[in-house]
């Protein structure tokens, strides 16, 4: 499928000043662009007038939680369903996400465990509609931590090493491109939470090491200066809050910023504030 935009207000995500023109989409993939007054081929182009409106690149949901049931237009209250239930919401939240624009979903974990693996073969496949999905897995937090949820297997958040390391090899096994870890915990589950460490720098150490090995990505939930550190030391690529970074961990971010993304999530934090 051809299409040509015309009329579009063009912002282009590279930092330039957004500009009046036309824009060639051949399938996948932009194919010519011309700027002003000048104009792109036509040829077997369905011609869509934009009417002066903004066309961008589609966002990425650098942050995205597609199995946290409630959506903006149906709130839910209570984050534990019947698994068929919650598969359906999983995947109507992604197609929400798609219509608002979202060509891409970056996810901070899975109240599924499988939710998200499958999810992503169907929206691949063409079965069903939602955002490229970088799908993960139950985050984990290590045994006893008031964040490990009832409904999931203990097993998989003992504490130690090769715990860890069993943790990482079973879930790059079983799919997923990301597993997060909750190297802070969060005042959301316990009053001074945001700075207290969940893991000991070996356990962290070993979970970058098998990552590698097993060809995953690492994400984490890090709003203690000292997990930054952490993430940053041991290959995580992306780096979730960040609240409390000190002068330390703020240069080892800088230094590291060629291969390491943060997606502060400050929406979540305002929202707490002011809509709780």
């Amino acid at each position: 499928m051809t299409t040509v935009f015309t009329n579009a207000r063009i912002f282009d995500g590279s930092g330039s000043d957004p500009f009046e023109g036309e824009v060639r989409v051949e399938g996948d993939r932009i194919t010519q662009l011309a700027d002003g007054w000048g104009r792109v081929s036509r040829e077997g182009a369905d011609v869509v007038d934009a009417a002066g409106r903004t066309l961008l690149p589609g966002l990425v949901e650098a942050h995205a939680h597609i199995s946290w049931p409630s959506a903006v237009d149906r709130p839910i209250a209570t984050m534990e369903l019947p698994v068929e239930e919650h598969l359906l919401i999983t995947a109507r939240n992604a197609r929400i996400l798609l219509d608002a624009g979202f060509t891409s979903a970056y996810s901070a974990g899975s109240l599924g465990s499988r939710f998200e693996i499958a999810l992503r073969a169907e929206i691949d496949g063409g079965w069903l509609p939602g955002p490229r999905l970088r799908a993960s897995c139950i985050e984990r937090a290590p045994e006893g931590d008031t964040a490990v949820p009832d409904v999931h297997d203990a097993d998989d958040h003992r504490r130690g090493p090769e715990a860890v390391r069993e943790f990482v090899r079973k879930w790059a096994a079983n799919g997923v491109d990301t597993i997060k870890f909750l190297l802070s915990s969060d005042d959301a589950f316990v009053p001074g939470g945001s700075k207290q460490l969940l893991y000991t720098d070996d356990e962290v150490r070993a979970a970058g090491e098998q990552a590698r090995e097993s060809g995953v990505w690492l994400a984490c939930h890090a709003h203690a200066a000292g997990s930054i550190k952490q993430a940053v030391n041991n290959g995580f690529r992306i780096i979730y809050h960040c609240t409390h970074a000190d002068e330390e961990a703020l240069d080892l971010l800088e230094a590291a910023k060629d291969r390491v993304f943060v997606a502060p999530a400050v929406g979540v934090i305002y929202t707490g504030a002011h809509e709780a």
